[in-house]
């Protein structure tokens, strides 16, 4: 019997200041993405980089 492989989680970090944008942004992505993923959010560059340096981000939308 074949073993399924875990489904990784995208995390995806997104860098807005304007969180009518960033929901924008999530909603397009729901709609688009054929993977599971997580979406965080930074308002300035220097939280974005932070959260790279901390968390690790498979993926930056620098909108």
């Amino acid at each position: 019997m074949a073993s399924k492989l875990p489904i990784e989680i995208i995390d995806i970090l997104l860098v807005e200041d304007n969180p009518g944008d960033a929901r924008l942004v999530q909603e397009m992505l729901k709609e688009g993405m054929g993977q599971p993923w997580s979406l965080i959010t930074a308002d300035t560059l220097a939280q974005g980089l932070a959260v790279i340096n901390n968390d690790g981000i498979d993926l930056v939308d620098p909108a």
